[in-house]
This record gives structure tokens, sequence and C-alpha cells, in this order.
């Protein structure tokens, strides 16, 4: 139970994971980082990515700039000590939930010891860590993405969270069986690429391609309500917490990092805030405005 719950401790980072490739890291990166301009006051959006490599690092240097000249960073959930609590609360399928998915079948069969450490999760965890364990064997690791990194170099900064590790959880919990189904066969049946690709857009920057990429992935784990529940709905909320914090903490500057396809699209993060007011601009368009 120990060693489980300990590989379960990196859900709260590949929660919402978008994907890498192999690509070494370049100068010339362009991940998606923005300059949010609200009533006088700042704030910088970086869209990230929750696993990753050691050549991610060192981040470019307008990015690291903004970090380092931050009093808070805000993330989409925050690590605390009650995570093993919400884990094990919205986590453990039920005695009466038999699995009859036949892709899941034949993977075990050839993974026995991860499929036994899963045994006693619900499907969604299964087809999360699946995931996550392909990642792992691509190389790329939940404590080398970008908000681990953020963490770890936070220093006296404030970390502070638009959503939560509990809402999250629940949210995933409450899905249907139906799509957490989809999401497991996903998880195993997916070719390298697919589940690889996702990074080589990131690091270029590029939005069309997160969102094309993002909406194909969602459709094939699930329906329109799903990706509305996933993506849109928590675009549209977090759009307002980050409204609401800029001018809360008025006397801050605010780092804020959420996954990148939170950006992308006709319902991102992004054009919620232009909505309420806000200018949101690329500091990759114009770097002299957010130096």
């Amino acid at each position: 139970m120990k060693q489980s719950s300990k590989k379960l401790n990196a859900l709260i980072f590949v929660f919402f994971y978008f994907a890498l490739s192999t690509a070494s890291a370049k100068e010339s990166d362009t991940p998606p980082f923005f300059k949010i301009s609200l009533r006088g006051h700042t704030a910088y959006l970086l869209g990230s990515v929750h696993v990753g490599k050691q050549d991610f690092y060192p981040l470019p240097n307008l990015i690291k700039h903004q970090i380092n000249h931050s009093d808070a960073i805000f993330l989409e959930a925050v690590p605390s000590a009650e995570d093993q609590h919400l884990i094990k609360k919205y986590s453990h399928r039920s005695k009466t939930d038999k699995n009859q998915n036949k892709a899941y079948d034949n993977y075990c069969k050839t993974h026995h010891r991860l499929c036994a450490a899963l045994s006693r999760f619900s499907v969604w965890v299964q087809a999360t860590q699946i995931t996550l364990f392909r990642l792992n064997q691509l190389g790329y690791h939940a404590n080398l993405g970008i908000e681990s990194y953020l963490i770890e170099n936070k220093g006296s900064k404030l970390l502070l969270q638009l959503e939560s590790t509990e809402f999250q959880l629940k949210l995933m919990s409450e899905m249907s069986k139906d799509i957490q189904e989809s999401m497991l066969t996903q998880s195993i049946t997916a070719s390298d690429s697919q589940v690889t690709n996702m990074f080589a857009a990131w690091r270029r920057g590029d939005l069309n391609a997160i969102d094309a990429l993002s909406q194909d992935k969602l459709k094939r784990q699930g329906d329109q309500e799903f990706i509305d529940k996933l993506l849109w709905q928590r675009n549209k909320s977090m759009a307002s917490s980050i409204i609401d914090k800029i001018q809360e903490r008025s006397k801050y500057q605010l780092f804020i990092a959420v996954g990148a396809a939170h950006l992308a699209g006709e319902k991102s993060i992004n054009q919620y805030l232009k909505k309420a007011g806000a200018k949101v601009e690329s500091c990759w368009s114009s770097p002299s405005i957010c130096q």
C-alpha cells in the first residue's frame, strides 16, 4: 500500500498532462508565455507541461527573469500533507466495480507488478498512472515538470493555488464509467507519438497546434461534455480566479503557471481574461514588454 500511494503522489502533477518529444533544449524555445495587464497591475502567465526532462532547463531567460522578480507563484494545485488522505478518498475503486476492459487485461499480462499496484484504484487512476509509466519509460518524469521546478525554486515566494488537489481529484472521480474506461484504453493503445507529440508544439509556443492536439486527445477519451468539464469550465473558473488574485494582491508581482492546453483555443483562459477586461500580450511577440 505504501509503495502504490507513493506512486500516486504524481497525480497532482499529471492530472492534466500534456506531453513531450525527444527534442533537446534550445535557446530559441518559446513556450506559451504572456503578460497580463489589468487596471494598472501586471502578472505573468506560463503555459506549462507537468512532466519533463533535465534538458528542459535552464528555462528561457525571459521566463527566469519574471520568476526571479515575482513575489508569489500560482499553480493549478499545490501539494500538501492532506494529499494522501484525498487520494484515498477519491481514488479507490468500489469492491463491486469489475474490470471489463480487454485492452487492460492484455496489458496486464506483460505488466503484472504495475497492474497489481493499481488494482485497488479506480479506472481513471489506472489510466493516469499507466500514461505516467509510459512517459517515464520515454525518459520524462513528474519531478522534472515545470510545476515541480517552480516549487523547488520558489525560495521565499508565496506559493498559492488557483484550484486545489481535492477539486481535481473529485472532478476525475465523478467522470462516467464509460469515459474512464475510454481513458484507460487510450492510455494503453495510444502510440508513443500520440503520448509525446504535444511537447514540440509547446516548445515553439504553437497554441493552434496545442489546441488541435488537445482537442483530439480529449475527444478520443470522451464526448463534448467531457471536454467541457475537464477543460472549458475550468478555463473560465481559473480566469476568474486570476482576475481576483491580481486585484487582491495588487502589490505583488504574480507568476502563474497552468497546463498549456488551458491557454489554447476560443475558450481558453486567455480569451476569458480578455473578456474580463485584461490585456493579454505574448512575451515572445514583444520581448521588451516582459523584461
